[in-house]
């Protein structure tokens, strides 16, 4: 440690005194590498390193089994012996190149009791893995016995480690043809675990094999956080890697300065377009630990070195249109027919010769010098190629690049659905230059020999919007709504976009063929979101008028490769359209927030228009798409009228007695149940109450009960447009008292209520919206029948019919046949924005009447003009004049009569 300590202080302190940088060529040497006693629990290290990022210190002198690391006799082949390879922990300091060399020992001490002087082999066929972390502690796996799996034998020399999962793969190198074997990784600073042991290809049963371990460091050539990069050896078997790359779900990885062909990812040339040169490509080999977002910058690059032995000096071209290419898996191995590695690769699709890997995306770009996407991966394997792309014929020869890879973590939304609208925008001037070229052609397709460059102008647009439909569309009808009349302009959009509402679930809410929504994070990430709108598209470049419809749309993570893609879902056109890129998501109350920008990427309608009139630009970003969710309605106030039809209370319970057996004796209002106990409720003489036009005031977010009292806060939240899917429950405040026989038999309190839904009570032959009686014994006492609900931006209305409850008939009235009986009518309003104080904010004069203009009320609810000679008189006795709905803005105007023989008249504005 001390040496070390005083390297460190030199580095520091030497060139603040202007000594020689060369001095700093030299490796210094790193303090020796540390045993440690083994231990029966977690990985059994027997040496620490630590190293900083110019430093060299080695092992040797020890010794591992033959086929400690990989023995060909395992089922499977991706197991090592544990306990007789060599685990080392390495402590990096600091961002470095790591390399390890490790190669067969001779003359190392193996002694025995019965052969003091024996010595280890001299034919270890080395092979390493690499982790990142250590375990040192108990395992998670518990046994049939109860303990936990603390060590195993055998551990995945390719791969996670079950049995230690504080340590995380990150690579191996798989060797069993050399007696030594070296490689660098690129490495931030942090805690590593490599593993060292022997692969001997053949069966003889070889014991230990002498071993040296050389680990030496040199500062990072580029920068990366939490990966592990590292070059590959060219192989004629399999995919001829150039690049590791191991990655977890928020890393950060660039590439030291290389170079490709400038064809290498696509050649004019070729006879089919789908063709690769799979030598002058490179090939990343990527291991992605953690699900991820997963972006992908590829830029040219100049300065890169090219040397020849005629020029040394050489560098590669900066005239870079970068392409690339992701399959699933890696190709290592021979080839199912007889060619294990050809010269050109399918670059968009599965390759051939290449059988372990599945084609993913691609992206086809000649027209810019950088090109980057982004893909939601799993966890897994994954092959890149870079490569060029040149749109030109020149023989330009090698072009140099860089390669940025960065991940963030994948967005989990925890039960989150879809509802609301989803917003598109488009980018005029984008569409309409998609190409940089095109020719004219005729309704038919054929060109009319008259070619253009693309142009945000009137005739020169490659391509436009210029209909929309929405939630009522059927389907275009061929070809009348195929023909687009001359002239047509591109459509006018929002300041927000086209809005398109989403679709319900389970059932269709828009016309036949939209498709329904179905998607949820949880339990289908891959379902659809059901889209109110259909676009037909048009072109300046074919007359005299023909288009595309993308009908009945819908955004779905596609599941062939996990790309979030606009749909068309019906008619000819269907198929996928845009694909999202720079997504983000998140979970707004359950339901879906997606933002992304689109472009055509490697859809369906792009392989369709790609080369048929122009190059299109796969990457140009063509507009913006914004899911905005529904946001959940809460009510601030409201109240509730109930209107009891006095003969059907009389014909109530009438086991009983002679009718009527139930007599309404009083009702107290909110304001005055609040202030009584329940005894005082039951008791006090009330005279004049009224079977109709009692008011049930909407209770607030939290009450207060004085003692026996039960009154119940307001809860309510829903969805608009779906109220019945409501949750929590609305308090109403306010009870009435029914003598039971004149008084003899006792009284009855119906109050308290929580207006709520319940689908279960449609089996009873309700609605499914209820009363429930919070005053013991606490129940549900009216099913609301023949329900109507009413929504507007700022109030919710719900309305029907008021029928006994199965409960109160057969339990509390014992007349089983009152059940559903309808004994009144009742109206809730209640209102989704605070109320405010209407007032009269002008009086004209126009003829013989006078115009009373009304500001400040609740937009789209209810108001009342009322009037009276006598400003004294009490409000109650103002008669009604004139009743309306206030506007968007929370106005109203009335005309009313003069009478000319009163000496005066006052106004006032009402609002429920």
């Amino acid at each position: 440690m001390k040496m070390r300590d005083t390297y460190n202080a030199l580095r520091r302190l030497l060139p603040a005194l202007g000594v020689a940088a060369a001095l700093f060529a030299q490796r210094a040497v790193a303090h020796e590498p540390e045993p440690i006693e083994f231990s029966e629990i977690g990985i059994p290290y027997a040496w620490l390193i630590e190293i900083d990022d110019g430093e060299s210190t080695h092992i040797d002198a020890d010794h591992v089994g033959a086929w400690s690391w990989d023995e060909d006799s395992f089922p499977a082949t991706a197991k090592g012996w544990t306990h007789t390879s060599k685990w080392i922990k390495v402590d990096l300091t600091q961002p470095a190149a790591l390399t390890l060399t490790l190669e067969s020992q001779a003359g190392v001490p193996w002694p025995s009791p019965a052969e003091p002087d024996r010595l280890a082999g001299t034919n270890l066929f080395p092979s390493f893995t690499l982790y990142r972390g250590w375990d040192t502690d108990a395992g998670l796996i518990v046994l049939t016995n109860g303990a936990t799996l603390d060590q195993d034998h055998t551990f995945n020399n390719r791969g996670n480690i079950e049995w230690a999962e504080d340590v995380q793969y990150l690579d191996h190198l798989d060797n069993s043809t050399a007696h030594s074997a070296t490689r660098t990784w690129i490495l931030p600073a942090g805690h590593y675990t490599i593993n060292l042991g022997g692969n001997s290809p053949v069966t003889l049963a070889e014991g230990r094999q002498g071993l040296k371990a050389t680990f030496s460091t040199a500062p990072a050539p580029v920068a990366l956080t939490n990966a592990e990069l590292h070059e590959i050896a060219f192989n004629e078997v399999g995919i001829p890697y150039g690049i590791g790359l191991s990655m977890d779900d928020n890393a950060s990885a660039t590439t030291t300065p290389d170079h490709v062909g400038a064809w290498s990812w696509d050649e004019d040339g070729f006879p089919a377009t789908a063709k690769g040169w799979t030598h002058t490509s490179k090939w990343v080999k990527l291991n992605l630990t953690k699900a991820a977002r997963f972006t992908l910058l590829l830029e040219g690059r100049e300065g890169v070195p090219w040397p020849s032995p005629a020029d040394p000096d050489r560098l590669a071209g900066t005239n870079l249109f970068p392409s690339f290419s992701i399959y699933r898996g890696w190709d290592t191995d021979a080839g199912v027919g007889t060619v294990d590695q050809d010269h050109t690769f399918n670059n968009r699709g599965n390759i051939a010769w290449a059988e372990d890997v599945t084609y993913l995306d691609h992206l086809d770009n000649s027209a810019t010098h950088t090109a980057t996407r982004s893909w939601m991966l799993q966890p897994g394997q994954y092959t890149i190629n870079l490569g060029g792309n040149s749109p030109v014929t020149l023989a330009e020869g090698r072009q140099g690049y860089r390669a940025t890879f960065t991940t963030v973590p994948l967005v989990v939304l925890p039960d989150t659905q879809a509802s609301g609208i989803a917003y598109l925008s488009y980018d005029r001037a984008a569409w309409a230059k998609i190409a940089p070229a095109a020719a004219y052609t005729d309704i038919s397709g054929n060109p009319t020999g008259a070619t253009n460059s693309t142009a945000d102008v009137d005739g020169r647009r490659w391509m436009f919007p210029d209909r929309i439909e929405g939630k009522d569309w059927a389907g275009a009808r061929y070809p009348a709504d195929y023909l687009t009349g001359l002239p047509t302009f591109p459509l006018p959009q929002p300041a927000r976009g086209f809005a398109l509402p989403v679709n319900s679930y389970g059932t269709n809410s828009f016309a036949n063929r939209h498709k329904i929504t179905s998607f949820n994070s949880s339990t289908n990430p891959t379902g659809y979101i059901g889209l109110a709108g259909s676009l037909r598209i048009t072109s300046d470049f074919n007359e005299p008028g023909a288009s595309v419809w993308w009908e009945h749309l819908a955004i779905q993570q596609d599941p062939a490769d996990s790309v979030w893609k606009i749909f068309a879902t019906s008619s000819a056109g269907q198929g996928s359209v845009f694909e999202l890129v720079n997504v983000a998501m998140e979970s707004v109350n359950g339901s879906l927030h997606l933002s992304a920008d689109y472009i055509f990427g490697n859809t369906d309608w792009l392989q369709f228009f790609q080369g048929s009139n122009g190059d299109l630009d796969t990457n140009a970003i063509l507009g913006h798409v914004e899911l905005v969710p529904t946001e959940p309605a809460t009510l601030v106030a409201g109240q509730a009228t109930i209107n009891y039809d006095k003969a059907a209370w009389d014909s109530l319970a009438s086991t009983y007695g002679a009718a009527p057996v139930l007599t309404l004796s009083a009702f107290y209002n909110q304001a005055e149940a609040n202030a009584l106990e329940q005894s005082q409720l039951i008791t006090n003489a009330q005279s004049g109450a009224s079977y109709t036009g009692q008011v049930y005031a909407m209770n607030g977010a939290t009450v207060t009960n004085l003692p026996t009292r039960y009154t119940q806060p307001t809860t309510f939240s829903y969805t608009p447009g779906n109220p019945a899917g409501h949750t929590g429950q609305i308090g109403l405040g306010g009870v009435a008292r029914f003598a039971v026989l004149g008084g003899v038999g006792g009284n009855l309190l119906f109050g308290d209520y929580t207006l709520q839904y319940d689908s279960g009570r449609i089996a009873l032959g309700g609605s499914g919206w209820y009363l429930f009686g919070n005053i013991p014994p606490a129940a549900a006492v009216f099913d609301l029948l023949n329900v109507t609900i009413t929504e507007t931006p700022s109030a919710l209305t719900i309305s029907g019919d008021m029928g006994v409850s199965f409960e109160v008939a057969n339990f509390l009235f014992a007349t089983p046949a009152d059940a559903l009986k309808d004994v009144g009518d009742f109206n809730f309003t209640g209102y989704k924005v605070p109320f405010t104080t209407p007032s009269i904010a002008r009086v004209i004069r126009s003829g013989g009447n006078l115009v009373v203009h009304g500001a400040n009320g609740v937009p789209g609810s209810t108001f009342a003009l009322v009037s009276s000679t006598d400003v004294t008189a009490p409000v109650s006795s103002w008669s009604t004049v004139a009743t309306g709905t206030y506007n968007v803005a929370g106005a109203c105007s009335i005309s009313v009569p003069i009478n000319t023989s009163e000496p005066a008249r006052f106004f006032r504005l009402r609002q429920p």
